[in-house]
Order: C-alpha cells, then structure tokens, then sequence
C-alpha cells in the first residue's frame, strides 16, 4: 500500500554560492529520512563538500523536482559505469553526495564497501583486458605489415630487373610466395577479429 503524500518526507541538501541548486530525494518514512540524513552528515565529516552545505528533513512536496529515493545509488550493474563516468568535483566537493557516499547511505556501510570492491575490480580487470587487447592489435598489424613487406621483396626479386633465378624458376619460390599469401590472408583475417575486440 502507498504512503499517504503527507507522512512521506524529503532531504533536502543544499549548498551555497555556485552550487545552490538544492538536491531533493524523496518521498521518504519519517524512520529512513532520520537515518539518510545521519549518514550523510556522518559522511560530511571525511567527504569534500561545499562549505555551509546544509541537510535537512523537510515534508515531501509532490510538486517539486525530487529524485526518487530507488535512484539515488548505483545499482551493483550500473555501480562501475557510473564509477568510470564520475568526474568528481576537482577538489570542491561540488559532486556531494558523491557515489560512494550515496551508496553508503542507500545501502549501508557495509554493503556499499563490498559493492565498490567489486566494481573496483571490475574496472580494473576490463582495464587489464583493454591493455592486452591493445597489444594483440599492435602486434597482429604489425606483422601483418612485415608479412606485406616480405611479399613485396619476393616480387622485387623475381621481376625481371632482378630475377633471383631460384625463386622464379624453383619450386621455392612459388612455395614462399603461397606461404606469404596464406600467412597475410590469415593475418588479415586475425586483424579483424582484434579490431571488433578493440572497439
């Protein structure tokens, strides 16, 4: 059953100067409002934040823009994109509650380390996995283009300006020149392939 609008409550954040656009989260039980509003002044106590930015409970009003209290975190699946998306505030606090501190607040302390550990690792191995697949591509292009090189000297030598009489005449020749091709073939294709991993 729905809250009636009138026992539902809101926390109100705002924050002076430059980043005077309050920040409304709500409708919120009388119970949760009290417990977000400690967290989140428990977390002005260690987490850069405008000075005077104030946090209050006030009644929920429909009528004004609010963020649903189900939006205020990251979820665990969203939790590493928003991480990588954060751009933070450059020292000011401007961000507050930022997105670890809205974790800790929807979530608790607890839950909200384990998920940033997890995110954190998740971010790192995709980064890892970012590195590896840039080597393989640097490494597959590059030789891919020595594989090109070494075709292009088998055709200067059996041109007719410098005919290699071995390569254009023996059974070594047509072999080396059918073993570049297939190695460039294949290569091409394993080019490919790196590149759809590489994005």
């Amino acid at each position: 059953m729905n809250q009636p609008e009138s026992e539902l409550f809101a926390i109100l954040i705002t924050k002076p100067g430059d980043f005077n656009t309050p920040i409304r989260v709500g409708g919120l039980l009388k119970h949760l409002a009290d417990q977000w509003a400690y967290a989140l002044e428990q977390a002005m106590t260690h987490t850069a934040h405008p000075e005077g930015t104030a946090i209050k409970i006030v009644p929920f009003n429909p009528k004004l823009p609010h963020i649903n209290p189900d939006h205020f975190a990251a979820s665990e699946e969203s939790l590493p994109r928003r991480i990588r998306a954060d751009k933070g505030s450059n020292g000011t606090g401007s961000s507050f509650p930022d997105t670890y501190t809205r974790l800790v607040v929807y979530y608790g302390q607890n839950r909200a380390d384990q998920m940033w550990s997890a995110a954190c690792a998740e971010i790192d191995r995709d980064a890892e996995i970012g590195e590896h697949v840039a080597v393989l591509c640097d490494n597959v292009n590059a030789a891919l283009g020595k594989v090109v090189l070494a075709q292009q000297a088998v055709r200067e030598l059996v041109s007719s300006r410098l005919y290699h009489v071995d390569l254009a005449e023996g059974w070594t020749g047509s072999d080396l020149q059918r073993s570049l091709d297939d190695a460039a073939h294949e290569l091409r294709a394993a080019a490919r392939i790196a590149g759809d991993l590489e994005g």
